[in-house]
């Protein structure tokens, strides 16, 4: 965006086309301005700091309730969140009991109930009777002590088979904004009402660890796992469904971008200059509304992570190479000229912000230096740099730094962009 608004500029009385040196400039700056942040936040501030950044990151996560061993990718439990057990009722101390009872008894999930050979509709106020066939899920050991009040276990599973689903849930219920997960999981007590258990939480696609002390957002996305009809009504308590879907809403996409042209395309006069946000302004503030909406009904405007990704990458590629094809003739002469001095400026840029934050962060608003580091690297919007920090403290720990920093940066730099070029 800055990088159109400087193609030609008056200075001194004199129109000057300038496209070449802010295209070496900007080459040069950028490559050595993301190095620099990604050194600086993974490796340079912890030692500023004197703190073990993996330490940290575990003392952090355990303030945050985990108790857990962590799991590496690729890894997961033998035996799973969930089981599932068929027992057969022959104790009479369970005779006459409610299901509402035996599930607030065992911590377990009544889904199916049978009476020779015929499915029982399951409501909390049946009761159980000898003979009947209750299939049970839960965690392990409570389905193994409420099977054991029960009676013997049943290998009649093909009568009592029931599906289980894990879906992907976007938050948009407005009391849960702000409320930790100990908190979220008193107000919709998913495991007693619908035996549905939530497995990870991601924004902003960065995956972070569902602790009890873990803050909750509008616009998370909760994996919820658990029998298909108890995660269908689980689901639409807190928000909408993502449905799995790699195709692309072209329609939308192509508004999006046409809202944003036109957006770009406008511009206010302040102090007698001509200020607009470009092209690439524009599809920035078009982009942030149509994901507004977006997150808040996902009925529409489906744009697969992996595709959205690729968007990211090819476009800045081709702004690179474009840049490279006009100011290549005038590159070589202008690296001659300045010599280290742009290296050293992109460098200066990346650094001198960064020590500000540093410090501010940590001995003005004490902030937690592993949080810190991420929000610094949301402040800068270099996700290279977060996934730097992360791999340093081997944690996902700094993401909940990362992504309202993030968002907030890329919004005043569409916004302060104009007004600083035009400034100077």
């Amino acid at each position: 965006m800055v990088w159109v608004m400087l193609r030609s500029v008056t200075y001194c009385g004199y129109d000057v086309n300038i496209s070449f040196v802010v295209g070496v400039t900007y080459a040069l700056s950028y490559l050595f301005g993301m190095m620099s942040v990604i050194f600086f936040a993974g490796w340079i501030a912890p030692k500023l700091l004197r703190i073990d950044l993996q330490k940290e990151a575990k003392e952090l996560e355990k303030s945050l309730g985990d108790t857990g061993e962590k799991r590496q990718p690729g890894q997961f439990e033998s035996f799973g969140i969930l089981r599932a057990r068929v027992y057969e009722v022959s104790a009479v101390e369970i005779f006459n009991t409610s299901v509402a009872e035996l599930e607030a008894r065992f911590q377990v999930r009544v889904n199916r109930v049978a009476r020779r050979g015929k499915l029982l509709e399951v409501t909390p106020g049946l009761l159980l009777r000898q003979g009947y066939l209750v299939a049970l899920q839960g965690k392990l050991e409570h389905v193994i002590a409420a099977g054991g009040a029960l009676g013997d276990e049943s290998t009649q599973q093909e009568l009592m088979n029931f599906v289980n689903e894990e879906r992907d849930v976007v938050i948009t219920r407005a009391d849960l904004h702000g409320k930790t997960v100990a908190q979220a999981r008193m107000m919709l007590d998913f495991k007693h009402r619908y035996g549905v258990y939530a497995t990870r939480v991601t924004r902003l696609d960065q995956e972070f660890n569902l602790y009890p002390q873990s803050e909750l957002h509008v616009g998370d996305v909760v994996r919820l796992v658990g029998a298909a009809e108890d995660v269908k009504r689980a689901a639409d308590e807190i928000g909408y469904s993502l449905v799995p879907s790699k195709s692309v809403d072209y329609v939308y996409l192509g508004v999006g971008l046409l809202v944003g042209v036109i957006i770009g395309m406008a511009s206010v006069n302040i102090a007698g200059v001509p200020i607009s946000l470009g092209t690439g302004g524009g599809c920035l503030i078009s982009g942030l509304m149509f994901g507004f909406l977006r997150a808040k009904r996902h009925t529409f405007g489906n744009l697969p992570a992996s595709t959205a990704q690729y968007l990211r990458d090819f476009g800045l590629a081709v702004f690179i190479v474009s840049i490279g094809l006009e100011t290549g003739p005038q590159a070589l002469a202008q690296i001659q000229q300045y010599g280290l001095m742009m290296p050293a400026l992109g460098i200066c840029a990346v650094l001198f912000p960064c020590m500000g934050m540093l410090l501010y962060g940590r001995f003005v608003l004490k902030m937690n230096p592993v949080i810190l580091c991420g929000a610094i690297t949301g402040n800068l919007t270099s996700t290279p740099a977060l996934n730097g920090v992360i791999d340093a403290a081997r944690s996902s720990a700094p993401v909940l730094g990362y992504t309202v920093s993030y968002a907030i940066s890329n919004v005043l730099l569409t916004f302060l962009g104009p007004i600083i070029v035009y400034t100077v």
